[in-house]
């Protein structure tokens, strides 16, 4: 019993640990490029009514929340 604990707390506990490390990463940069498309659409429609003369009054990606 106490190579199996020892087993799991030195190999496997910390490989789990590593997983949702990155998870987390992963999860913070899927985020951050959806965050970032939202506001390019957003700026691409607000040139594109500019350039038109016509008014805009979307608000900003961060005001939708």
């Amino acid at each position: 019993m106490v190579m199996y604990d020892y087993a799991i707390n030195r190999w496997v506990k910390p490989v789990i640990e590593r997983h949702k490390e990155e998870g987390r990463v992963e999860g913070i940069t899927i985020g951050r490029q959806e965050a970032d498309r939202q506001w390019d659409e957003w700026a691409d429609r607000k040139a594109d009514a500019e350039s038109q003369g016509l008014p805009f009054t979307e608000p900003r990606p961060s005001e939708n929340r």
